[in-house]
């Protein structure tokens, strides 16, 4: 009986040994396979193919809308890209704390202002992507500082820093200003990556210059994206895949994806976040437990907005006779500003109603600190083709 039993252990532990090295080769192999993917320099997690992409509605613009669009972002270009060749600027460096050089350029409009904007770019993008901000912070008398993030166009770096490695690049860049000009006043401006950015660096003890932060359609953490991506592009689980690349990038890239956030409870907000059924989204038991909730749809205008508000299947109920009337305007019309005003009724008779906050991009919102900012110089009536920026110029800062 004894000697059954030795055999039983043994090849326990056999099989518990045999579990162990093919769980430390998947890891190797699935955790390397993703940081070459997702991080490094040279990967093609920039190419983003969506499995099941049948499956994703796209609201509907009709052509000659869809024509304006196009023709708005081709003289955009146009127009950043003169304004880049034309206006002074030159080329700057600075050594990150783990020794690599980035690279970035300042475009100067005045050199006696102290109004300076640093502008970060997204995911695997360039400085040339967000060009067109620079120049509007430009036209509102900014010098404009736009650098390289790490691994990225002009910079050194063999990973990718997901916003968590590049919040401690940004204090470099906000520090070359400083010594440039110790009377600065800077704006921080991101988009997608570089917004994760600007929101990690707000939970830092930044120098009293920062006068303000723009994050642009940023993400709450690096593991929360990278989960979303997952099964967007591969339609894969979060566990065990993530847990293999988190054990991977900590190795190589020397960062915890599951530490690298941008949570609001990091910057002075305590927010949870649940999703739920349709089912329970019906419930009042469960709506009047929520302070805040939204509802997903997947379009956000024209007869969509009639059909989720006043539909008999509608979860609000609303009864308006102006609402359908004023929505029919909008589909009959391509300018902006005919659209601006009606859009304006439309949602004015939902706010009316206090049945939700109408949000038209998802993982989006602007958030603007009361302490640094004059709030009423801020935009009042924004819509989906009208937002704050339009009008930043008219921004203050408080003293």
């Amino acid at each position: 009986m004894e000697e059954k039993n030795k055999i039983l252990l043994k090849r326990l532990l056999i099989a518990v040994l045999i579990i162990v090295i093919i769980s430390i080769v998947a890891t190797i192999g699935i955790g390397n396979y993703f940081v070459n993917y997702a991080i490094l320099r040279t990967g093609n997690g920039g190419d983003r193919e969506v499995k099941n992409a049948d499956s994703i509605t796209v609201a509907n613009i009709d052509n000659e809308a869809e024509k304006i669009i196009e023709e708005n972002k081709k003289n955009e270009k146009q127009l950043a890209n003169e304004w880049s060749e034309t206006i002074e600027n030159k080329k700057v460096e600075v050594k990150a704390k783990d020794g690599i050089t980035l690279r970035g350029t300042q475009y100067i409009k005045d050199e006696s202002s102290n109004k300076w904007a640093i502008i970060l770019h997204g995911y695997r993008s360039t400085p040339n992507s967000i060009i067109s901000i620079g120049m509007h912070f430009s036209k509102e008398g900014y010098n404009v500082l736009i650098p390289s993030m790490r691994a990225c166009s002009e910079s050194d770096g063999e990973y990718i820093g997901m916003g968590w490695l590049d919040k401690e690049d940004l204090q470099c860049w906000i520090n070359l200003i400083i010594k440039q000009n110790e009377n600065a006043e800077i704006i921080l401006h991101g988009s997608s990556m570089g917004a994760a950015t600007v929101l990690m660096a707000s939970g830092k003890d930044l120098p009293t210059n920062v006068k303000a932060i723009v994050a642009d359609s940023g993400y709450t953490s690096v593991w929360d994206i990278f989960a979303s991506e997952a099964k967007a592009r591969f339609n894969l689980p979060t566990f065990p895949i993530l847990n293999m690349f988190e054990i991977v990038a900590n190795v190589r890239a020397n960062y915890d994806i599951k530490e690298a956030s941008a949570l609001l409870k990091d910057i002075g907000f305590n927010l949870k976040i649940v999703s739920v059924t349709k089912k329970q989204m019906n419930s009042k038991k469960f709506i009047n437990k929520a302070q805040l909730w939204c509802a997903e749809t997947d379009t956000s205008y024209g007869y969509s907005l009639y059909k989720k508000y006043m539909s008999k299947t509608n979860m609000f109920g609303i009864k308006i006779p102006e609402f359908s009337t004023y929505l029919k305007k909008t589909d009959a019309t391509v300018k902006m500003g005919r659209k601006q005003k009606l859009y304006k009724r439309v949602f004015n008779n939902i706010l009316e109603q206090a049945v939700e906050v109408p949000v038209f991009q998802k993982q989006k919102a602007t958030l603007f600190s009361a302490k640094r900012i004059k709030m009423s110089t801020v935009t009042k009536d924004t819509t989906t083709y009208y937002d704050w920026i339009n009008e930043i110029q008219n921004v203050e800062m408080k003293e």
